[in-house]
């Protein structure tokens, strides 16, 4: 293998999404793979049949059309208000989101001085940078000065680690997998490069999460071009990591593996991610453990999520859910929960509506149920728009689409299309961010892309 070898270099294998069909692929994927993959997001009608596109705006917002979309009467009162409430769409500032480059948001959190936002400046003809975007309010953002330790780097994940009352900000710089820690989301220090096993090879690490006590981060680490494997991490104080034992006994290491998300606490914990099962082709996979120290590949209960591709995996309050898109007969949206750890999961129904093809790219627990996140590719009209998803917290409850005709989810100016990738709330206030793409010749082809932000106000 070649000694200036890293992982972007060689052929890959877009494990996620199925770029053929059209899809957006999981929540923080590389902004090199996420435009490949968003670039053909439409239908192809051999695969799926889409006529429909979307109308004007209503004059005042509407969050489902009542009369394609279940009755609201069961929903809780809560669940109900935040229905009403209205996504507010932050004007585009092109000194903070925008600028000659290109400026994507993996991930979002939530600490007491307010919401960070991570993601990526991809610089044509130069290193890429790390990219930080901070708001007291989820209104009033800004773009983090650039620090030293940015250069070569992207940051693919962020949690507020309670403990020792930090920011951890985890990513990837060069081959290496990085953390950064912060007290405020302002001041970032890079502390730790995460261990690897194969000398040569190149990490890839998507997610961390505060696992109560401990940090538990995930990924993946490259063998060789087209060859991976899962990888994970624990931490006491987000400095010094130690590499978990991950079975990967069963898996076809000649090809790409990996873990894409994490999620768990108190002794219970489950990754998704991806095994190969051939060197063109993925399937979903599981893993879980119960000490973040060992993990083992475990059978996915359900048929259809078996058909799928999973993109996030979340918990709270003894329920997990998981969420992503249906392989099998087209592209669709689709979501599972499970309050047995994992041992069994029921299919939640997904309201998709007749726009495009919808795909869920972040989940996260709010005040009054559960918001997915992602975007839907239209097919009649050449656009991208994001997408919205609230249900209540039980496992037989559809999953509302918050309407898709609302200005706030739809492109703005010359742009042609926009994605949410990221949400999350600090119980009073909801944030989404992406990105959009402007000024470009179609879709995400020749743009330039921005950072985008959202903001809910659920209500004290």
């Amino acid at each position: 293998m070649p000694s200036n070898w890293r992982p972007d270099s060689g052929p890959r294998t877009n494990r996620l999404s199925l770029v053929d069909i059209g899809t957006i692929g999981r929540r923080k994927p590389s902004l090199h793979v996420m435009r490949r993959a968003i670039a053909s997001l439409t239908c192809r009608v051999i695969i799926t049949s889409c006529t429909s596109t979307l109308s004007d705006p209503p004059t005042s917002v509407q969050p489902v059309d009542s009369t394609a979309q279940p009755s609201l009467e069961s929903t809780s009162t809560t669940t109900t208000e935040v229905l009403e409430g209205g996504w507010i769409r932050l004007p585009h500032n092109e000194g903070a989101f925008g600028r000659a480059q290109d400026q994507v948001v993996n991930s979002l959190g939530a600490g007491p001085s307010g919401f960070v936002a991570v993601g990526v400046d991809e610089r044509h003809g130069s290193l890429d940078e790390a990219a930080v975007w901070m708001s007291p309010d989820g209104e009033d953002w800004s773009r983090v000065r650039r620090d030293p330790s940015f250069l070569d780097a992207e940051l693919r994940d962020i949690v507020w680690y309670a403990e020792v009352a930090t920011f951890v900000a985890i990513g990837n710089q060069s081959s290496e997998g990085a953390v950064w820690l912060s007290p405020d989301g302002r001041s970032w220090e890079r502390v730790a490069v995460l261990p690897f096993d194969q000398p040569g090879g190149g990490i890839e690490v998507e997610s961390v999460i505060d696992a109560g006590p401990g940090l538990i981060a995930v990924g993946r680490e490259w063998l060789g071009e087209g060859s991976s494997v899962p990888a994970a991490w624990t931490s006491a104080d987000g400095r010094s990591w130690e590499r978990a034992d991950v079975n990967v006994a069963d898996l076809d290491t000649d090809h790409e593996n990996g873990i894409v998300d994490v999620a768990g606490d108190q002794g219970s914990f489950l990754a998704v991610g991806f095994a190969a099962t051939s060197a063109s082709e993925i399937a979903p996979a599981l893993w879980s453990s119960t000490d973040a120290t060992i993990w083992q590949q475990v059978e996915i209960s359900d048929e259809d999520a078996r058909l799928s591709q999973l993109n996030a995996i979340e918990t709270e309050d003894g329920m997990i859910v998981m969420v992503g898109e249906s392989r099998d007969e087209g592209v669709d949206a689709r979501a599972w929960s499970s309050t047995d750890a994992g041992d069994a999961w029921t299919r939640i129904e997904v309201e998709t509506g007749s726009v495009g093809i919808p795909v869920l790219m972040d989940v996260t627990p709010i005040r009054g149920g559960w918001l997915a996140v992602g975007a839907d590719g239209t097919t009649l009209r050449p656009q991208t728009i994001a997408a919205i998803w609230l249900i209540q917290p039980d496992e037989v409850s559809p999953w509302i689409r918050y309407d898709a005709r609302h200005d706030s989810l739809r492109p703005a100016g010359s742009a042609s299309g926009v994605v949410m990738t990221a949400a999350t709330s600090d119980g009073v206030t909801v944030v989404a961010a992406g990105f959009e793409g402007r000024d470009c010749v179609e879709r995400f082809s020749g743009c330039d892309l921005d950072a985008a932000f959202w903001m809910w106000e659920i209500g004290s």
